[in-house]
């Protein structure tokens, strides 16, 4: 839900420090919650030709370089790794809790996963 947020915010320090943009943020990008989750997706399932990325920072009001453009792809795909991480994490230690509350060896379990984000990333 607020991973479009932890990107922005991202972005915001990458263009403070001259690292992105130029270092120059649009007034839509300096917006909370303009960046939206689904943006992810859109960014990590474009192609080589990153015309989804262009697209996305330009409606921001962003001037994009090609630089610019690898270099958001890949913040977004860190922050959507790091998060299925820490999900994948946070899963594994309840499953683990309740294996040695119960005594067992083993403890077989399904785990149910749903939502906008898990069925449209590309990853």
């Amino acid at each position: 839900m607020y991973l479009g947020e932890i990107v922005r915010r991202i972005l915001l320090e990458l263009t403070a420090k001259g690292l992105l943009f130029r270092g120059r943020p649009s007034p839509k990008l300096q917006t909370p919650d303009i960046f939206q989750t689904k943006f992810l997706s859109s960014i990590e399932s474009d192609g080589l030709a990153l015309r989804q990325v262009c697209a996305i920072l330009e409606e921001l009001g962003l001037h994009v370089t090609c630089e610019d453009s690898v270099l958001v792809r890949e913040v977004c795909q860190a922050v959507a790794r790091r998060a299925a991480q820490l999900c994948g994490a946070a899963v594994a230690a309840v499953v683990e809790k309740i294996r040695e509350n119960r005594g067992l060896e083993q403890l077989a379990v399904t785990v149910g996963v749903d939502g906008t984000l898990y069925k449209l990333h590309p990853q």
